[in-house]
């Protein structure tokens, strides 16, 4: 491939080949689960605010 005059090496520049994830989406989501002491955490911190 040729790109102003210039060689890439190949593979570089070609769309759909980068090793990232697979873009296919799950049939169904799944659902977080938070444990009570997390949530404790984050009401105590938003208690703690001011605004």
């Amino acid at each position: 491939m040729k790109l102003n005059g210039t060689s890439l090496p190949s593979g570089e520049g070609k769309r759909g080949e980068a090793a990232g994830p697979d873009p296919e989406v799950a049939a169904k989501a799944t659902r977080r689960r938070f444990t009570a002491a997390y949530k404790l955490s984050v009401v105590e911190k938003a208690d703690a605010c001011e605004t």
